[in-house]
């Protein structure tokens, strides 16, 4: 008995150490390996992100490029309006150009930059074309010419009544509030950038550098002279000149708008509500201190054509609220025309010398955002 005694505590012992040895032996689980942490974007290009993101949503123009400034500070567009090519009608970035009448041979390439150099050719002639006006002012409405400026103020001089009180077109603006200087370009169908009026130097931007932006834009179009041919041939050049031939891309100007055009732009760190009663307030004579005072800190940028050299001098020498006091009074006056102040071109269109059709154009533009 205390044989068999032994043997069951003998193995007891080996099994209890048996299941000791089981536990110390356990394989531990297989190590994990922690998801990777997605590296959080800086807010600098987070915003410039966003700034894209809306840019290349809008329903108005496609963005062609982009470029990011200088430590990220903001972003610059190149863009282009989504709607289909229109029969452009050109419109002046100066005060003066003297390339531009009704028949003008222009060098094509110089249409894309607003430059509209004049083609120069040699060795044949223009032949006689039809020159003429719808307006009512004009009498005799037609007169036939070899294409020049001499000749077409010659007309206008002779042919406009003196009492001319008679308009196109009018255009006038009470105020759109802007963020970039380029906005005012495309929503007033102008070919050229009003930001170059801000952008003087390299590293200028065409944002507005205060918290809000206010513009106005007036275009009056008195009356257009328009080109047509001789019944015998329709031909620009003389006879034995084949248009096809001639190299150097020209084209032709078929009709000239003659009126007056202007815009203003102002920023400001007021409100916009605030500086439209400002600018209101300018108009009537009615101003507060505080609408003089909003004014007097804006920034003021103004672009006019077709007014008197002598007034627009002096609204642009002036400063604050007498300078838009000034303006609104020019525009005021600027119905009133006649035979000796009837404006400048301030519009017009091209045709191919071998197609008369209007040549349709789109340009680009640029848009910059700060962040």
């Amino acid at each position: 008995m205390k044989h068999y005694f032994t043997l069951f505590l003998l193995f007891s012992t080996l099994f209890i150490t048996c299941k000791k040895g089981d536990k110390l032996e356990t394989t531990p689980p297989p190590p994990t390996t922690p998801p990777p942490v997605k590296p959080i974007a800086s807010t600098k290009t987070f915003k410039i992100d966003s700034i894209r993101s809306v840019v290349q949503k809008n329903g108005f123009y496609t963005a062609l490029s982009d470029s990011i400034w200088a430590d990220s500070a903001g972003i610059s567009f190149k863009v282009q309006m989504r709607d289909d090519l229109a029969e452009a009608a050109l419109s002046f970035p100066a005060t003066e150009n003297s390339a531009i009448f009704p028949g003008a041979l222009l060098q094509g390439n110089s249409i894309g930059n607003s430059n509209y150099k004049s083609f120069l050719f040699s060795g044949y002639k223009q032949n006689p074309l039809v020159i003429y006006s719808s307006s009512p002012s004009f009498d005799p409405f037609m007169t036939k010419l070899i294409p020049s400026r001499s000749g077409t103020t010659d007309f206008i001089k002779t042919s406009l009544k003196t009492d001319g009180k008679q308009t196109n077109s009018f255009t006038y603006t009470n105020g759109t509030e802007f963020r970039n200087y380029s906005e005012i370009t495309m929503s007033t169908r102008k070919n050229w950038d009003f930001s170059n009026l801000v952008i003087r130097k390299a590293g200028d931007k065409g944002h507005i550098k205060k918290k809000t932006g206010f513009y106005v834009n007036f275009e009056l179009a008195l009356f257009d002279i328009a080109v047509d041919f001789p019944a015998s041939d329709y031909k620009i050049f003389e006879a034995g000149v084949d248009p096809a031939s001639i190299s150097g891309d020209p084209v032709y100007v078929n009709d000239v708008v003659y009126g007056r055009t202007a815009i203003i732009a102002i920023e400001s760190d007021a409100a916009f509500q605030e500086i439209k009663a400002a600018f209101q307030a300018a108009q009537t004579g009615k101003e507060s201190a505080e609408d003089k005072k909003i004014l007097q800190e804006a920034v003021i940028t103004i672009y006019m054509r077709g007014f008197k050299t002598a007034e627009v001098s002096r609204i642009q020498t002036a400063q604050g609220y007498d300078r838009v006091s000034l303006f609104t009074k020019a525009l005021l006056a600027g119905g009133a025309y006649s035979n000796t102040d009837y404006g400048e071109p301030i519009s017009f269109y091209v045709s191919k010398i071998t197609d008369y059709s209007n040549i349709r154009f789109k340009f680009k533009y640029r848009l910059d955002f700060s962040i």
